[in-house]
């Protein structure tokens, strides 16, 4: 719609500039909605929880003062409060974080600071190697080794297998092994007697008597 002077009405000025306007506050909320909001709580919350992750200290960790955290506690650094001070000054390098949570009266809190005195690096972790078990070692099997006669009882021994294969001929190669057997005077003392009763069955009573006076006058019988 023109005047008669050819110029625009002031009614289509107006309603023009009026939907332009309009146009514009629509295109900038369609442009807010779709830029990420910086949502204060939830940015809050999000660097509490990479604190918290950044400060997972294992509780066997030991921690030690680095020079900073030497200096820190020299001229008493603002940025420290009262519980990082005397957290930070009871770190010895000798102490676990367990150890030093236990001092505190709540030790989740303590651990959390010790890792923020970790962070900002007034501390720092020692690295110790982790213990390694040693394996057991395997049992080992124990024989029994009898002991060896002394030359005594080795004498008696010969003497008595001698007597045997006069008495006894061929026969006597079995009752000879086991006398070779004993270790010592009691074992070949027994031994003796026993095979003079096979003696007797073999041959007689007379040859049984024989060969148990022979073999046994000098045999080592007071030696164990």
């Amino acid at each position: 719609m023109h005047s008669d002077s050819g110029k625009p009405s002031a009614i289509f000025s107006q309603s023009f500039y009026r939907s332009w306007i309009i146009q514009i506050d629509t295109n900038a909320r369609t442009l807010a909605a779709l830029l990420p909001r910086d949502n204060a709580p939830d940015k809050g919350r999000r660097e509490r929880d990479k604190r918290l992750n950044m400060t997972d200290l294992d509780f066997t960790a030991v921690l030690r003062k680095t020079e900073s955290g030497v200096n820190a506690i020299k001229i008493r650094d603002r940025a420290l409060t009262p519980r990082l001070r005397m957290l930070l000054i009871l770190v010895d390098g000798a102490k676990t974080v367990a150890e030093l949570s236990k001092s505190t009266t709540n030790p989740d809190e303590a651990r959390l600071l010790l890792g923020e005195l970790l962070s900002a690096g007034f501390v720092q972790e020692l690295d110790l190697p982790k213990p390694v078990a040693k394996p057991m070692p395997a049992p080992v099997p124990v024989k029994a080794v009898n002991p060896a006669p002394d030359e005594g009882l080795k004498a008696a021994i010969r003497r008595a297998t001698h007597l045997l294969e006069d008495t006894l001929g061929p026969n006597a190669e079995s009752l000879c092994l086991q006398i070779e057997r004993c270790t010592n005077a009691a074992q070949f003392n027994a031994k003796v007697i026993e095979i003079a009763r096979i003696v007797a069955a073999m041959r007689s009573e007379k040859k049984a008597a024989e060969f148990l006076l022979a073999a046994l006058p000098s045999t080592p019988a007071t030696q164990p």
